[in-house]
């Protein structure tokens, strides 16, 4: 009896290990954390190579110690008129305290719809999600959304 109790008390201290694996946490953005996202959606009409197309996220770290990322992910919504291509990157990225970084992630306008193919991006809105995974295996998922000029 005093081996099963034991064996218990040590699982439960190892589930509350600071380095154990349910430690890790998912995040909605919201101020105050100790991440910060901002994404933007360039459609290429600025830039000299007209058509090249990506996404940009700015990640700022707020927390007192350097953080590490190790992925990127942007997904565009299925509400978008627009049919673009999802856009990952796995770096890794240490940002040291009060710091940021830029990701720039291609995409493309997909080409599966014919009808698309050839569709101003003016006056249109991009919905994308943008998940950031980093070292400590928490990750920050953030909504955005973009009217296209």
């Amino acid at each position: 009896m005093k081996t099963t109790a034991a064996l218990v008390l040590l699982l439960s201290v190892a589930c509350a290990s600071s380095t154990g694996v349910i430690d890790k946490r998912m995040f909605k953005c919201e101020p105050g954390q100790d991440i910060g996202i901002a994404a933007g959606f360039d459609d290429g009409s600025r830039s000299e190579e007209f058509g090249q197309r990506e996404f940009l996220v700015q990640v700022a770290n707020n927390s007192h110690n350097e953080v590490t990322v190790t992925s990127v992910r942007v997904e565009p919504s299925n509400r978008n008129r627009i049919p673009l291509d999802g856009a990952f990157q796995s770096e890794d990225v240490t940002i040291a305290e009060g710091e940021d970084h830029v990701f720039h992630l291609p995409t493309r306008v997909s080409l599966t719809h014919e009808r698309t193919r050839d569709l101003p991006l003016d006056g249109r809105v991009v919905e994308f999600y943008v998940t950031v995974v980093l070292s400590n295996g928490d990750q920050y998922q953030c909504p955005f959304r973009q009217e296209l000029r």
